[in-house]
């Protein structure tokens, strides 16, 4: 077995370590503490540094590793800012751009930033999960006894619903499309170009494309209502705590438009303790005694399968899901 084969198996494991920690911190304490993520990145320093006195790693190799890290952090502060994920789980990812190797991107390698396959894996994968749950759900409400959405689809029903679908119809069906779009996009276009598609016919890669956005404007919808219906639950006011994140329909129902500018951003990571007073004293003085949170839903374990898939695959899960379409 030669060196740089295990020095692989040895970052394979420090990755092991610091997903099984990841994991028990994110699930235990709804956070991912900064001094995890600076033990694996000191760990993974002490191995790059001992691969370069054995002579497996070169410093050009040490180059390609520093601008992949840099666009990555560029890249999660970006999706931190959009609240698409929490700063730990944000810096999890960056901590295994730096520690998984290059190699295990080789079929999807993407010229400064090989991680993109990476991030595509783990938001594809933990996708696909959630799809299921919702189709499941969706379909469990529609045939499983449950009348209210038969009651839905009849008469007066059915009509009001249509006038209320219609009224909302055009500000959230330009939001979900441009959403799913954006998404879209963002990891379908470069997996086309470095995923084998490069020689694709420009007819072909339209179709495709034109495709994909049909089915993910559809599967956001899904998801979305899933999401709304099943991740939510009512605590007492007082109740209410640091890193909690509010429900839409808590914000749509009860808040005022200056309690919103008030706050500002809400991140992913949750209400912070000023943000906390704010809210509590809004709902007290206008007499409301109980609210709707989200559930914590850890994503730790997401970014742990989106590791193995990469190292499985050599790559993207993009290109067998381009391939089958």
């Amino acid at each position: 077995m030669n060196k740089a084969l295990i020095f692989n198996y040895l970052f394979f494991l420090l990755i092991f370590v610091v997903s099984v920690v990841a994991i028990k911190e994110d699930i235990k304490n709804k956070k991912i503490k900064n001094i995890r993520i600076l033990d694996g990145l000191i760990a993974g320093v002490v191995l790059f540094v001992l691969g370069y006195l054995l002579g497996v790693f070169s410093l050009q190799y040490f180059g390609m590793i520093f601008f992949n890290v840099a666009v990555s952090m560029v890249v999660v502060y970006a999706f931190w800012s959009l609240n698409f994920w929490p700063a730990g789980d944000a810096k999890l990812f960056v901590l295994f751009s730096f520690l998984l190797p290059l190699n295990s991107y080789i079929k999807n390698y993407f010229p400064i930033f090989p991680s993109f396959a990476l991030l595509v894996n783990i938001f594809v994968v933990a996708f696909i999960f959630l799809v299921f749950c919702a189709v499941f759900y969706f379909l469990r409400e529609l045939f499983g006894g449950n009348i209210k959405i038969w009651q839905q689809l009849n008469g007066d029903n059915m009509k009001e619903l249509f006038v209320s679908a219609r009224k909302k119809m055009k500000k959230e069906l330009v939001l979900r499309i441009a959403k799913s779009f954006l998404m879209i996009s963002f990891f379908m276009i470069p997996s086309i170009y470095y995923g084998g598609f490069g020689n694709m016919d420009i007819l072909d890669m339209v179709r495709r494309s034109f495709l994909s956005l049909i089915i993910g404007a559809v599967i956001f919808y899904i998801v979305n209502k899933y999401i709304e219906d099943t991740q939510d639950y009512e605590i007492l006011v007082q109740d209410l705590k640091e890193g909690m994140c509010l429900s839409i329909k808590t914000i749509n129902n009860f808040f005022s438009r200056e309690l919103i500018d008030a706050l500002g951003s809400l991140r992913a990571d949750g209400l912070n303790q000023e943000q906390v007073a704010l809210v509590c004293n809004f709902m007290f003085i206008q007499g409301n005694k109980k609210m709707l949170v989200q559930k914590h839903v850890p994503f730790a374990p997401w970014i742990i399968l989106g590791v193995i898939v990469t190292i499985l695959l050599k790559g993207s899960v993009m290109q067998l899901i381009m391939n089958s379409l």
